[in-house]
């Protein structure tokens, strides 16, 4: 499992490697939903899932952009051409986000591009300046409570800047996060949570500091390992860290510590240690 995703009609979307499934929660059940084309097995390796609120899913692949009509089954596939500024800047399709707007934000191994719907054609937009062509494979787009547009990256944290339309580094004061970054969230409490390759960061937005987060094997109430894959906030405010072969670290502010769980033999643990995906359903 790669992503996953509620659609507006409380169905829930699994995307793996092999294939993009539906939950279908009457039959206690899956349902496999077959995308490539002419064979191409890229097409089944879904990276990136997201609803946009009009009875659509939108799906990225290693090999392109579909978007589903979740009643009708019909889909459309969008790519990048070579020659076409207004195309996709690239086929790889790590993030999606939809915005109020309807306007939807897509992170490829190349950049960010936005799918206006008025116009069916993406726009591309900058990083910051530091970013070489090395740095700029997307891993995850974030909207705040601020409605900033967040982007983690190969270099670090970046934010939208609205009035000229390009991205910059996310600054804390003077500091700023230059590890690969693969998960933002934020929680109840003015904090942004920030997952990197090499650690969790928490900024306190109103207080203007950073708090970094690392395993410590003298200290079982640290994090369980630095490759942070996934984070979720659940609706009681709690938060959930899944990590690269460290499973599960759960957060709660009335414990200020991390609490683990790992992989094992009984069904109260976990079937497998990488956790790259976190989602809490209307029944908890």
């Amino acid at each position: 499992v790669r992503t996953s995703c509620e659609d507006e009609y409380g169905n829930l979307w699994i995307g793996t490697a092999n294939g993009l499934n539906k939950y279908d929660a009457l039959v206690d059940n899956f349902v496999r939903y077959e995308l490539s084309q002419k064979g191409n097995q890229k097409q089944n390796d879904i990276l990136s899932l997201s609803s946009d609120g009009k009875g659509n899913l939108w799906i990225g692949t290693a090999q392109g952009l579909f978007k589903l009509d979740i009643k009708k089954g019909t889909k459309i596939l969008y790519q990048h051409k070579e020659k076409d500024q207004g195309s996709l800047s690239a086929n790889i399709i790590q993030a999606l986000l939809k915005t109020q707007d309807g306007n939807i934000w897509i992170g490829t191994n190349k950049g960010v591009d936005q799918y206006r719907p008025g116009s069916n054609s993406f726009v591309r937009y900058r990083l910051p300046e530091a970013a070489g062509t090395n740095t700029n494979f997307i891993a995850s787009l974030y909207l705040d409570k601020q409605q900033n547009l967040l982007l983690g990256y190969k270099g670090g944290l970046a934010i939208l800047n609205k009035k000229n339309n390009a991205f910059e580094l996310y600054k804390i004061g003077a500091n700023f996060i230059t590890d690969p970054v693969r998960s933002i969230q934020e929680d109840g409490r003015h904090n942004l949570w920030i997952g990197t390759y090499n650690g969790l960061y928490i900024f306190n937005i109103a207080d203007k500091t950073i708090t970094r987060y690392q395993h410590d094997e003298n200290n079982s109430s640290s994090l369980s390992q630095n490759s942070v894959y996934s984070i979720c906030r659940d609706q009681m405010g709690d938060m959930w860290v899944g990590t690269y072969f460290g499973g599960i670290n759960y957060y709660s502010s009335s414990y200020n510590r991390f609490k683990h769980l790992t992989a094992g033999n009984n069904n109260r643990n976990l079937n497998y240690k990488v956790i790259s995906s976190i989602i809490e359903d209307d029944a908890h």
